[in-house]
């Protein structure tokens, strides 16, 4: 069975060193976030878009099995 998935994402990032007197990059973003996913007798494959920007886009493909118990 083919499914669809939506939602909104936010995410929070901080980078920090030492090496540069105590430099600290953070920043969040937020946005839509939208995939696909297919169940094939409790095997299921997904791809999600969880952020995209101008800068960067975050997604991921997936692969799980689900069970009732």
């Amino acid at each position: 069975m083919f499914y669809g998935i939506l939602g909104i994402t936010r995410g929070e990032a901080t980078v920090s060193t030492n090496a540069l007197g105590g430099l600290s990059i953070g920043g969040d973003d937020s946005g839509p976030s939208f995939g696909i996913g297919i169940d094939i007798s409790g095997l299921n494959f997904e791809y999600m878009n969880y952020l995209s920007k101008d800068d960067y886009e975050l997604s991921a493909i997936g692969i799980g099995y689900t069970t009732r118990f």
